[in-house]
């Protein structure tokens, strides 16, 4: 997924015109440079759990919202949280060179938040082990992609991940729910993945980005249950993700699973 999106151009920024053709939108190229890998924060207030149209999976998806801030912003206040943000993960120091145009806009947009825990519950038994109600983080595997390590290593640890052997269900995380040139081509993105009763906050720290095609939503991470409930029922998952500010957000689904696959 190419990690490029809209952005409103300014005549304060750093830009400099590469020509490209006539003058409609979208056919004039810039070059920009920029000392920060994010260039821009998109800000939500809700999530989302979502079941994926194409391949046996969970999507967990910000809704985002018209607040954006990031190295185009022109108001103060938007500066000032953006630097906040860069402060804050110690995003500083590098040397990016982007090119983009009014079309695609900024390159390396992340949204807002990092979370400290995530749970998901269903109202129906899932199996002897597991009655409604009880934590299912056990039984959900979970995937995402995060560009943290790359930033907190000085922009030196580039990961890519079919350099290694791994289980069948990130490869269909990569293949059918991300895609594209982040699947393929973007090595400063490291791969989050394990039982959600194994991930830690230190995993929930600048994870997805803005989804391909689906412009209002931006991608937190993906579940992929290890087995199916012991009875074929239609279970209403309740998921619930707690930032680090301490804000609690909560999203329902109604789930089938006795035509899913289970990837191993």
């Amino acid at each position: 997924m190419k990690r490029i999106f809209t952005c409103f151009f300014s005549a304060v920024c750093m830009i400099i015109f590469c020509g490209c053709g006539d003058d409609s939108v979208g056919d004039t190229w810039y070059h920009y440079e920029s000392d920060s890998y994010v260039t821009r924060y998109l800000s939500y207030d809700e999530i989302e759990l979502l079941e994926h149209p194409n391949v046996s999976a969970l999507m967990i998806m910000a809704i985002i919202n018209d607040v954006e801030y990031g190295f185009f912003s022109t108001e103060e206040d938007d500066k000032l949280k953006y630097e906040e943000k860069c402060n804050l993960y110690n995003d500083h120091g590098g040397s990016f060179k982007w090119m983009t145009n009014e079309k695609f806009g900024c390159a390396n947009t992340q949204t807002d938040r990092d979370f400290l825990s995530i749970d998901i519950v269903s109202d129906c038994d899932w199996d002897e082990s597991h009655p409604a109600g009880t934590s299912l983080n056990d039984v959900f595997r979970f995937a995402s992609s995060s560009p943290y390590k790359y930033i907190a290593s000085g922009y030196k640890k580039s990961y890519f991940w079919m350099k290694e052997e791994l289980p069948e269900y990130i490869h269909m995380y990569y293949a059918g729910c991300v895609g594209g040139d982040r699947a393929y081509d973007d090595e400063s993105m490291h791969l989050v993945h394990g039982l959600l009763s194994e991930i830690t906050s230190q995993d929930l720290i600048l994870l997805g980005g803005q989804s391909e095609g689906m412009p209002k939503y931006g991608e937190l991470g993906f579940l992929f249950p290890v087995q199916k409930p012991s009875e074929s029922k239609i279970h209403n998952l309740k998921l619930t993700m707690v930032d680090t500010e301490g804000n609690t957000f909560t999203s329902t689904a109604k789930i089938g699973f006795s035509r899913w696959k289970i990837y191993q």
